[in-house]
């Protein structure tokens, strides 16, 4: 009797751990290893590189503590699910309640990491094409998408392979549970990202156009289309949401030289350079020279580099509002070229220059890792600041106007100050909630530059001059490494026993009556000597210098404003409950009064906004003789 049939419970779990195998011992070995380094170089330093990654990390700690009324993100920030981000912050915030925002980034790089390469290698193996080749998804994981720290494209691509794999069984074993599961994967690929499932699914459809004649019945033919149903309604819905850019805002076109030198350059810098276009073309080369390719002969095989060669070449730079488009083409371009070719070599020239394909994977990781020490030494002051920002406090970011270069990564760190805000909490002043994919969005607008009190810069001598040349007089709180932290010495907007914390409004800036000359306050021809002039849409948060009971003053549309005007003024607490709604106030009406009480608060949201009935234009609005009582 065999010792499997001896313990049947073994014999399971044999099969299922040769299912976690990739075909053979020499390659998972390969793996192992290159899959060790991968995760090295993104948990044994403490920032990732990665030019957007702080932005995603704002905006994760923003998801994580939307709720929490010390942070004031539900009076700023309105939360969208249906976005085609979703999954990748779906996954991440967990995670990020957890451990942090900064844990939460590198557990979806860790992610994508590993899947990335295993897919792919699962994908080629799909196809019938070069194994060995999928190991260069670990180089191209931490190459173009990573460097700009494209975080969603990053992690999409797994899904990706998983969507085309699922796609290859449809169309060579066509049944309604295949459909049902590639068009199951399409939907979450549209929920990754939807530049990538636009390319899987044009590609798809090319391969699928190119052999309709091979289509052995309109059944067939009918679970082929149905599987695009879903995924394809419901990107045409979104595309018709409202605050989407429609596919005819295009810019950056024709494409400058810097998109076809990144073709070879582009895995290693996130602009072209010369080191970086000598190190992609000496890769290049040898393989070329090492697997004398041949050009697959199936459609399967050659249509998605067809497409994605055609996109690079064709499409503008911005595309449906998202920058850096057409340029990141050259990925699926790179990803696609190792199924469309085959190496034309057997016996010892195929397992040299599968040999050689290990090596320059392993090679390029550690490659990265060097890099990535060098980055963390540069990166350390700023940990070392951001312990100095007190929690929630507002952040001005000057690293691109001071010093955003890093010696191994070029212009990496003009987003830098995103960390701060990423462990603090807080806001920053250059998020990225103005982007409709993204699941946070800031409605209101930003609040402007000049009510900021702290400021990060990166820089050596002369550096406190060059920040008070930009935004006045400053205190330095700390500095560690050529990284700074200042705070304005200016004394904060206020008014009536209220400090303003922060504010949002459509148009112009908050003044203060009797802070600056010329701000005078009229509402129905009666002028009031205090209070804060704003515009509807708008957002101000106030705090209580001193201990109070209630919170009054009078709200109403100043003189200026144009008419006919209906406004409605609330006053909330910063989690958006409605402590005080007042009825449509008109032009010319008398200003009305309110009184709110703090309720053990020290915080409260004054909001201004224009009724639907009269439309969505910017009015100059008023809150007068506002005062904190006993």
């Amino acid at each position: 009797m065999s010792g499997h049939a001896a313990w049947p419970g073994l014999a399971l779990g044999w099969d299922r751990l040769r299912l976690a195998t990739l075909g053979g011992r020499a390659l998972d070995r390969v793996f192992a290893i290159c899959g060790v380094l991968a995760l090295l170089s993104i948990w044994l330093f403490h920032y990732p590189a990665g030019i957007d990654l702080p932005q995603h990390a704002n905006v994760l700690r923003i998801l994580a503590d939307y709720g929490d009324p010390r942070t004031g993100y539900a009076g700023f920030y309105e939360r969208q699910f249906l976005t085609p981000y979703f999954v990748t912050y779906l996954v991440a915030l967990p995670f990020a309640k957890l451990f942090g925002a900064l844990a939460a980034v590198k557990v979806i790089l860790s992610v994508a990491a590993v899947a990335t390469p295993w897919m792919m290698i699962r994908w080629l193996q799909a196809l019938g094409g070069e194994a060995w080749w999928g190991l260069f998804g670990f180089p191209l994981t931490f190459g173009f998408g990573y460097h700009w720290g494209l975080l969603s494209f990053v992690f999409v691509m797994p899904m990706m392979f998983a969507y085309l794999i699922a796609y290859r069984r449809l169309v060579e074993r066509p049944s309604p549970r295949a459909a049902v599961v590639a068009g199951a994967w399409a939907l979450l690929l549209y929920f990754c990202h939807g530049i990538a499932f636009a390319v899987a699914m044009l590609s798809a459809l090319v391969e699928a156009v190119i052999r309709l004649r091979r289509i052995e019945s309109m059944r067939a033919l009918g679970l082929l289309v149905a599987h695009w149903a879903p995924a394809g309604m419901l990107s045409l819905i979104w595309q018709l949401k409202s605050g989407v850019p429609g596919v005819s805002h295009l810019d950056g076109w024709p494409p400058e030289n810097d998109r076809f030198v990144a073709l070879l350059s582009g895995e290693f810098s996130s602009w072209p350079g010369y080191w970086a276009v000598l190190t992609g073309g000496a890769l290049a080369t040898l393989m070329l020279v090492l697997s004398r390719p041949g050009l697959a002969p199936t459609a399967a095989r050659v249509a998605p580099l067809i497409v994605s060669l055609a996109i690079f070449f064709l499409l503008p730079e911005t595309f449906i509002g998202t920058w850096l488009v057409g340029m990141r083409m050259l990925v699926f371009v790179h990803i696609f070229a190792t199924a469309a070719f085959y190496p034309n070599v057997r016996g010892r020239s195929l397992t040299t220059m599968r040999a050689v394909s290990a090596v320059v994977a392993i090679g390029c990781l550690l490659g990265h890792s060097v890099r990535m020490f060098v980055f963390d030494r540069e990166m350390r002051g700023l940990a070392v600041i951001t312990k100095a920002v007190p929690p929630y406090v507002d952040i001005h970011g000057l690293v691109r106007d001071t010093d955003q270069m890093s010696k191994v990564f070029g212009g990496m760190l003009p987003q830098t100050p995103a960390w701060v805000t990423a462990a603090n909490g807080g806001f920053l002043e250059n998020d990225y909630g103005h982007y409709f994919q993204l699941p946070i969005q800031r409605p209101m607008g930003r609040p402007w530059l000049g009510e900021y009190r702290w400021f990060v810069a990166r820089g050596r001598g002369g550096t406190q001059g060059r920040v008070e040349s930009m935004v006045g007089p400053v205190r330095v709180v700390a500095e560690a490494d050529d990284w700074w932290l200042f705070e304005s010495t200016r004394p904060p907007l206020s008014t009536g026993g209220l400090e303003v914390v922060r504010y949002a409004q459509e148009n112009g800036r908050l003044a203060v009556a009797g802070a600056a000359p010329g701000v005078t306050l009229r509402v129905a021809d009666r002028v009031f000597g205090a209070g804060l002039a704003t515009s509807a849409f708008s957002r101000i948060q106030v705090r209580a210098r001193a201990a109070g009971h209630d919170l009054k003053g009078l709200v109403g549309i100043d003189d200026t404003a144009p008419g006919p005007t209906e406004v409605v003024f609330e006053v909330m607490t910063t989690d958006r409950k409605v402590l005080f709604q007042s009825p449509p106030v008109t032009n010319h009406q008398p200003a009305l009064p309110f009184v709110v009480p703090f309720g053990g608060r020290t915080d409260l949201l004054l909001s201004a906004e224009t009724t639907p009935r009269t439309g969505g234009h910017s009015i100059r609005v008023d809150w007068l003789d506002l005062r904190v009582s006993d």
